[in-house]
């Protein structure tokens, strides 16, 4: 009886009641978000910071991996400032005296290699390009009998594998006395990437919009 007579009161006052078991009244919703004991107690709040735990877990395992990957970067930086001496006896710290002289027999020791490697990649990518483009062309625009069959053979190569072609590639370039030179390897480079350029550009060239190429052979192109 005395729930029944309060329960009007409550309800004149504008909350949302639910009954208490322990006092067996009735209690408002929003004192749960009023009362700052009881904010633990929401679920909400609880699985926040469930989140937020697996959160920090998280990061502090990407933290792990990351230092776990860059130490031996930085073993390696830290030793190219240091002699014999120093690094034996303690490899993990910073160095105390700079030796720079470590860095000019580096330099001196890579610098042909490097101009080699960039005159050989800038060749190939160039050659490449320049000789794929109007093939991916081809079997993306070009509209001849037995196109498929014939994409189907050249799809065919990529299924040979390289070391098959070592002994006669090397025969033949004996052959043609271009041995012991970069430019040879620009050109086996430049022959080997034809298929897969291809296969890449062909998909490239097929996202155009034929439009556009309508439009440059009105213009004359």
């Amino acid at each position: 009886a005395s729930v029944k007579r309060r329960l009007p009161a409550c309800q004149a006052a504008g909350r949302s009641e639910v009954p208490d078991t322990k006092c067996r009244g009735y209690i408002s919703r929003r004192s749960f978000a009023r009362d700052p004991l009881e904010k633990a107690s929401i679920p909400g709040e609880s699985a926040k910071t469930r989140r937020k735990c697996a959160e920090l877990i998280k990061h502090l395992l990407i933290c792990g991996v990351l230092a776990f990957a860059f130490l031996p970067l930085y073993v390696m930086f830290v030793t190219s400032f240091k002699n014999n001496h120093e690094f034996f006896l303690s490899p993990w710290t910073l160095p105390t005296h700079l030796e720079w002289e470590n860095w000019r027999i580096g330099w001196r020791t890579v610098k042909d290699l490097l101009a080699t490697t960039l005159v050989v990649a800038v060749t190939t990518v160039v050659a490449t390009l320049t000789i794929a483009l109007p093939g991916a062309y081809f079997f993306a625009r070009a509209t001849v009998p037995l196109k498929g069959l014939l994409w189907g053979l050249f799809m065919s190569l990529l299924m040979m594998p390289m070391i098959a072609n070592l002994l006669p590639l090397y025969a033949l370039l004996k052959n043609l006395h271009l041995l012991n030179s970069i430019w040879t390897i620009s050109l086996v480079l430049t022959a080997g990437a034809q298929v897969v350029t291809i296969f890449w550009l062909r998909g490239f060239v097929e996202e155009i919009p034929k439009d556009l190429f309508e439009a440059a052979q009105m213009d004359g192109a």
